[in-house]
């Protein structure tokens, strides 16, 4: 019963997300929901399963806990040469 009354709530959500894109713009939903903070923390998750991969290769938590550090420090020193700069089109 409990996934079921949360996917009846995802779509009332999910409309009112749509009326408030309709009435304020795209843009200023993004701005009053702060969704460029979610959508960039979604963005590191994806650069640092690209770079560094999609799954952890040690079987210990130790040693998972230090392959995530190592993973980390490569993608940390990445970011210190330079990242991309990029600009709205639309």
């Amino acid at each position: 019963m409990g996934l079921r009354n949360k996917a009846d709530s995802n779509h009332i959500l999910r409309n009112h997300n749509l009326e408030l894109i309709d009435r304020h713009g795209r843009m200023n939903w993004q701005r009053q929901t702060r969704y460029g903070k979610r959508n960039a923390s979604e963005l590191a998750m994806q650069r640092y399963k690209r770079i560094v991969g999609k799954s952890m290769y040690s079987r210990d938590f130790e040693n998972q806990k230090q392959e995530s550090m190592i993973g980390a420090s490569i993608l940390n020193k990445m970011t210190s040469l330079g990242m991309p700069i990029s600009h709205r089109t639309a």
